[in-house]
């Protein structure tokens, strides 16, 4: 279930990715860079209507933020599930083994 949920959360990055980059940024229109005006009316552009690009943007957006939370609540009731890893004491020496030789002290001039 969280492989397939992770697999929609990457389809839905990349989708996002392409449908940003394919819209046209707000003014980049050869004129507008040059100050010309003469395009369409501003009731007919700009955010009048949502074309389908932005709608499927949202859409990807919209589902892309679920994907987020799923895929962070599956995680962490696996994480409440999963029983606590059991804690290995570390091996101790005994006291009768001989310990490493102390360093000896660099030469002085």
């Amino acid at each position: 279930m969280l492989g397939l949920i992770i697999a929609l959360h990457v389809f839905l990055c990349i989708l996002i990715i392409i449908a940003v980059l394919l819209q046209q940024g707000q003014g980049s229109d050869l004129a507008s860079i040059f100050g010309g005006g003469g395009g369409a009316s501003p009731i007919m552009s700009g955010r009048a209507a949502m074309s389908l690009l932005n709608k499927i943007t949202v859409a990807c957006f919209v589902l892309f933020i679920g994907t987020s939370l799923a895929i962070s609540i599956l995680q962490r009731r696996r994480a409440e599930v999963r029983p606590p890893i059991p804690s290995v004491p570390a091996p101790t020496m005994p006291s009768g083994a001989p310990s490493a030789p102390p360093a000896a002290p660099a030469p002085q001039k």
